[in-house]
């Protein structure tokens, strides 16, 4: 698109869930994603929730218009992160519940 006179300085990312209010910027590599950059990672989502995305411009003038949205993606599911708790036995013998 056009930039109005003020080359894009860096761009923004968002997404929506199901459990979101309206749109929210999540965490990139790199950090900050400068003009130039072509390809950016987003980190810290969670695990089996479907996105959209949308990508905006910013520059000097301000914040341009957002992309379309994307497609819904569904990330992967995750492994756990803590071994389940107070999980006992039935007071038989050992190795049986």
């Amino acid at each position: 698109g056009r930039d109005n006179g003020s080359p894009i300085s860096n761009y923004l990312i968002q997404t929506r869930t199901l459990f979101t209010v309206g749109w929210q910027r999540v965490n990139t590599v790199p950090e900050v994603i400068d003009g130039s950059t072509l390809t950016a990672t987003v980190v810290d989502l969670n695990a089996w929730v479907e996105y959209e995305f949308r990508v905006l411009a910013k520059n000097s003038v301000g914040v341009g218009e957002p992309s379309p949205v994307s497609v819904k993606t569904r990330t992967e599911d995750a492994v756990p992160d803590a071994a389940p708790g107070d999980v006992g036995g039935g007071g038989g013998n050992r190795s049986e519940l």
